[in-house]
């Protein structure tokens, strides 16, 4: 069951838990505004304070998430939220849509926690992102964090901002902030996802001139649907549309293949050349069906051109004989 208000109000019902109203009355208590979390900072502080310095060795992870946008009234701190808020860094009077979320996850042993997060309308200024870095870099420095790395996906925003940080340091790979040399690694799952859009719309050349090309992904699944039955591709995976293309897990599906009975036996359901050559006849015999069903079309429209001109002589006629009529 997945965490959330759905899976509490069901436990609820089983188990003597605090009310949701009593939940919320707490964590009203709790001082959380957009920019450095100081609860977070000092519940972090205190966990790793008798850590050994390998330990205190992390990464810094940072990613716009999407909001509905809307004003908020908070009686208890008098202010109205919904505003593009960057924390120590003031606030604007735009209408905030996402939430910067900065997050830190230890390198050696296993500790997560969020760190930072601003609300801020479309995406984050790159000039900006990179003081948001070094600020919230900082603030782990101060407490005896070693962050060691960055991690991002490859926004136009996220982009920029770290070639200033790169260029501020003179170098092209590492920057330093606080006295502490970083390196930036991006995402690797959204990483697939942009080679497989750019596969789309390109073809990839790689050793000895050979090229690939999405068409034969698309050949392999026309194979698998008509004969092999090997993966679980689907038309999401091979023509993603819309919200498709964004979505990282069809990218990475793309690569996996669903336990069959090829990996129970191989004798039968190996892919063989046989197979190979009746898909390719099907796949021949469909075209060959859509061109008939093609030129049919084209004869079918062309008869309807002519009866449509036949119709307009026979009514041109048809007025003619009404004008002599009346003469």
């Amino acid at each position: 069951m997945k965490r959330g208000i759905r899976a509490y109000r069901f436990l609820s019902n089983y188990l003597t838990i605090p009310s949701e109203a009593s939940l919320k009355k707490i964590l009203s208590k709790v001082n959380l505004q957009p920019g450095i979390s100081q609860p977070f900072l000092a519940l972090l502080k205190k966990k790793v304070e008798n850590l050994k310095s390998r330990d205190r060795q992390c990464v810094l992870l940072f990613d716009e998430v999407f909001l509905r946008g809307r004003f908020l009234n908070n009686n208890i701190k008098n202010i109205v939220t919904g505003f593009e808020d960057f924390g120590q860094r003031g606030r604007t009077d735009f209408i905030a849509d996402h939430a910067m979320v900065f997050m830190v996850q230890g390198l050696h042993v296993k500790w997560t926690l969020p760190i930072a997060y601003y609300f801020v309308s479309k995406t984050c200024p790159a000039s900006l992102l990179k003081y948001l870095i070094e600020d919230v870099v900082k603030a782990l420095t101060d407490i005896g964090i070693i962050v060691k790395a960055t991690v991002s996906d490859q926004g136009p925003t996220n982009r920029t901002a770290i070639d200033a940080l790169r260029k501020s340091s003179g170098d092209n790979i590492i920057y330093s902030v606080a006295g502490q040399r970083l390196v930036h690694i991006w995402d690797m799952p959204h990483i697939l996802k942009n080679i497989r859009n750019s596969l789309i719309t390109s073809d990839l050349e790689f050793s000895s001139k050979k090229v690939a090309k999405w068409r034969q992904l698309i050949d392999f699944y026309i194979y698998d649907q008509t004969r092999i039955k090997l993966s679980s591709l689907t038309m999401r995976h091979v023509n993603p549309q819309g919200r498709d293309k964004m979505r990282v897990s069809y990218a990475a599906q793309r690569k996996r293949r669903r336990p069959t009975l090829a990996q129970e036996d191989n004798s039968r359901e190996q892919l063989t050349v046989a197979k190979l050559q009746a898909a390719l006849a099907l796949r021949e015999s469909l075209a060959a069906e859509k061109r008939f069903l093609e030129e049919e079309a084209k004869r079918e429209k062309e008869r309807d051109q002519k009866n449509a001109r036949e119709e307009e002589r026979r009514e041109a006629l048809f007025d003619l004989e009404e004008q002599k009529r009346k003469v």
